[in-house]
């Protein structure tokens, strides 16, 4: 799996952008967005993944996943819905 560094880098070489382009962009200092480039800092917040994926023009779904986590309309619907946990597991047995 691609990490989370690695799916901005390559967006933002498909679109030929420096860091400092999506930094203002979003909002965000340039040395963040270095930062988040070198994986010294993650993006936990769900408005900046959103952001950032909207802005570049990639899946907010990657994003969430490089990092380990859950994308929060799929959290929504399996809190709603509490027998999807047990049926997702199931397509999950080897």
């Amino acid at each position: 799996m691609r990490t989370q560094a690695e799916i901005l880098q390559d967006a933002l070489d498909r679109k030929q952008w420096p860091a400092r382009k999506l930094a203002l962009h979003i909002g965000k200092s340039p040395q963040f967005i270095g930062n988040v480039l070198r994986g010294e800092r993650t993006l936990t917040l769900d408005t900046t993944i959103f952001t950032i994926a909207s802005v570049l023009e990639i899946s907010s779904d990657d994003l969430f996943l490089a990092i380990g986590r859950v994308p929060p309309d799929i959290v929504r619907a399996m809190q709603a819905k509490p027998g999807m946990t047990f049926a997702v597991r199931q397509v999950l047995k080897p």
